[in-house]
């Protein structure tokens, strides 16, 4: 059975009712929806000129990264790429964001944009050469050109996209496709796809103006007082109440967008992940000071942008009654605790104190969703960090009400930050909102954290608030209930809220075949209180742990006689009683490393070079905190050897003498297999070096010898021939270091 049309019930209503009113009806919401029109129209262009700008900035980025420089033979110029995303990108940016100021709103406007953003997508994919991640470029922009409720404006932009894929299939295949001989129809695939978003786009349009013009007509009939008009509002409403079922289409289509967008979502992570990723792992490798500031900028800025993402789609899900708190046992002091170790290197970057407690003989084993917890503290902690200058952070947690079957906790983060003052209170756990404007410039951030932190209390059947008082600093307080748990707690040594310190917790044993890699880890071992002993192989790790009981063994995968994995395999098929940690140590930083070493039977993954923060979190982690005195790390050694010898990496004297020492034999070793043409026993040595290389400091030795690790036969002379003279370099900086530095009598360097 067919719904009537609005319009059919509309003309059936009697024609007393209706008359010349519903022409003013009609005229009036007509009216409305053209100013709303006007508005979104308007509201988008500045968007999309902020974009442009954006992207223009970003472009240059990608081009400056990928490839700076064009090399010919010893001589190198700017890479056309660079010049490619300066001007083609100024080019593309500088008429649409001319006309948003100049015709904004108007349909030329929109369509200059259309036009220009798919030219920029583009561009971004003949920057980076036809890689897969920047063709989800096109299909965002397409989403983003939605946002103008005109379907007329994706015409422009598909042509555009099947055009340049046309053209720069005829003339650089390479840059879009990533490869010289795509095939002939390939062009028509990515069109396809194209047309295919577009059709659910067009229907997400045509879908958004109908609800448009409802509201529209909706607010006119409220504007209307007189008693004719609420006659004709209850007969429009039963109007509209008979039209939702002939409207189902456009409810389906509506439907389709938001899972669309849902998907969407998921196809900018992934990518944004894998960069993220990448930078990460790049920030390992060996570069020089200006490159590893680059890579730290783009690693922020995009850790800076998940965060906006993440939040966004948190929002997105709680608004949606889409997010869904799991019920699980949990250890509320080990979250706590995984807190405080979180948010550490954030608060000791500003230079502000962190504390972190939980009242004695308060209950620890619960029934909740800790991942959500954590949520709300790390978001907490994070806004007190942000706008503390100094002084310090406290987080705590103790009982506010406990029955036999359910607890009560009362969780409060404390500041000596900037404070808030009480009429700016009431604005605070509104969604984008920050109670200074210029906040938001200053500190950054999406305005989101305190309101997703307000809904997740309230989904956890808890409540939040705040005392605070203007430069005095403040307190953000919130009370969950959790049930009890029938789990009792755990006792394993790793759990280190209740820490029983014994000889064996102390004892830690290193395994590492080089000499210099080996010194670097006791020595940060021993300032963190723990005591130290070393093996060689992992056929020496076997024997020494078959007499000794070790509180945690640090073993490097790449070693002679018996590796590290294979170790591991054996020492766990042989262990009895309490888990010993063993915790990877490598300079293999790739993709997949974490997984085997955890396959291979170890517990967690250092990469070096490690800083001894990050090994004293990993340490807290796996092993029970051993009381120590302060940190007394010997001061980098970097005097006449900077540009050659990293400022960022801590050596004593001892290390940089052992370095010395076995630089003459590596060096001997790796000469002798290059002449011998011996392709494994060069690739190997070439690795040891490396990891030493790095523990030093010396990463453009490290760059060289990863270069010999990875060159083919006829090219080992020339990549050893770098080696050598890199080597040369850094003998000669750290025997000048040397000369600086007094003579230790304990075995530690003291200045």
């Amino acid at each position: 059975m067919n719904a009537p049309s609005l319009s059919g019930t509309i003309a059936a209503l009697p024609e007393a009712a209706l008359s010349t009113d519903v022409s003013a009806l009609d005229r009036r919401s007509a009216e409305i929806f053209e100013q709303r029109r006007t508005a979104i129209l308007r509201r988008t262009d500045r968007w999309f000129a902020w974009l442009m700008l954006g992207q223009w900035l970003f472009g240059i980025l990608v081009a400056v990264t990928y490839s700076p420089y064009a090399w010919a033979g010893r001589s190198r110029s700017i890479h056309e790429h660079v010049y490619a995303a300066v001007l083609l990108g100024g080019l593309i940016t500088a008429l649409p964001v001319l006309l948003t100021f100049v015709k904004p709103g108007e349909a030329m406007t929109r369509y200059v944009i259309a036009t220009a953003q798919m030219l920029w997508s583009g561009l971004l994919i003949h920057l980076t050469g036809g890689r897969i991640e920047t063709h989800f470029h096109v299909f965002g922009s397409l989403a983003f050109l939605s946002f103008y409720r005109d379907w007329k404006v994706l015409i422009p932009a598909t042509v555009v996209v099947a055009g340049d894929h046309v053209v720069r299939q005829l003339l650089w295949p390479e840059s879009v496709y990533g490869i010289a001989n795509p095939e002939s129809w390939r062009f028509l695939e990515h069109s396809f796809w194209v047309v295919f978003e577009n059709v659910f786009l067009v229907l997400a349009c045509i879908a958004s103006t109908v609800d448009l013009r409802t509201a529209c007509l909706r607010q006119a009939e409220v504007e209307s007082l007189s008693a004719r008009e609420r006659a004709k509002s209850e007969a429009l409403d039963r109007a509209l109440a008979a039209a939702v079922s002939a409207q189902q289409q456009a409810e389906h289509a509506s439907q389709v967008k938001s899972q669309f967008l849902a998907n969407m979502s998921h196809e900018v992570r992934t990518p944004l992940n894998g960069v993220l990723g990448m930078t990460e792992l790049l920030l390992r490798s060996a570069l020089n000071e200006r490159q590893h500031r680059y890579v730290e900028t783009l690693k922020a800025s995009g850790a800076g942008l998940l965060t906006v993402i993440n939040d966004i789609l948190d929002f997105s899900k709680i608004e949606a009654g889409k997010l869904d708190l799991q019920r699980t046992d949990f250890d509320v002091g080990r979250s706590l605790n995984e807190v405080g170790e979180l948010m550490s290197a954030v608060a000791q970057h500003k230079g502000i104190e962190l504390l972190c407690h939980m009242a004695p003989g308060a209950p620890r084993m619960l029934m909740g969703d800790p991942d959500r917890l954590r949520q709300v503290l790390c978001n907490l902690v994070s806004n007190a960090i942000k706008f503390t200058a100094q002084g310090k952070v406290e987080l705590s947690a103790q009982v506010d009400t406990e029955s036999t079957e359910a607890v009560s906790f009362r969780f409060q983060v404390k500041d000596t930050g900037i404070g808030i003052a009480e009429e700016d209170q009431r604005a605070l756990f509104q969604p984008f909102t920050q109670v200074d404007p210029s906040h938001s410039r200053r500190f950054g951030g999406t305005g989101l954290g305190l309101a997703i932190s307000k809904q997740l209390v309230a989904m956890m059947g808890g409540e939040i608030g705040i005392v605070s008082e203007l430069g005095r600093g403040s307190t953000f307080w919130f009370v969950v209930p959790f049930p009890r748990s029938s789990v009792e707690l755990s006792a394993e040594r790793h759990d280190h809220v209740q820490a029983h310190a014994t000889p064996r917790d102390k004892l830690v044993l290193v395994a590492d075949d080089n000499a210099v890699n080996r010194e670097v880890a006791s020595e940060l071992l021993r300032e963190l209180g723990y005591e130290v002993e070393t093996a060689t192989n992992g056929t020496e790790v076997l024997q020494m742990a078959r007499d000794k009981a070790y509180a945690a063994i640090l073993m490097d995968c790449q070693m002679p006689e018996l590796n590290g994995y294979d170790a591991a395999r054996a020492f766990r098929s042989t262990e009895h009683g309490a888990r010993t940690p063993i915790i990877a140590v490598t300079a293999h930083a790739m993709a997949g490393e974490r997984e085997r070493v955890i396959e291979a039977g170890m517990d967690d993954y250092l990469a070096k070079p490690f800083s001894v923060n990050t090994l004293a979190a990993l340490m807290r982690r796996w092993v029970e905190p051993v009381p120590a005195a302060e940190a007394r790390l010997a001061v980098p050694l970097d005097g006449r050897g900077a540009g050659v010898l990293s400022a960022r990496t801590r050596r004593s004297a001892k290390v940089a003498g052992l370095f010395l020492g076995d630089l003459p034999r590596r060096l001997s070793s790796l000469q002798q297999s290059v002449q011998t043409g011996a392709r494994l026993a060069t690739k190997e040595e070439a690795h040891r070096l490396r990891g030493s290389s790095v523990s030093i400091g010396a990463l453009g030795l490290a760059e060289a010898l990863g270069a010999l690790e990875l060159a083919e036969a006829s090219e080992a002379r020339g990549a050893l021939a770098r080696v050598e003279a890199e080597a040369e370099a850094v003998r000669l900086a750290l025997v000048a270091e040397l000369a600086l530095v007094p003579v230790a009598t304990s075995g530690s360097v003291r200045q």
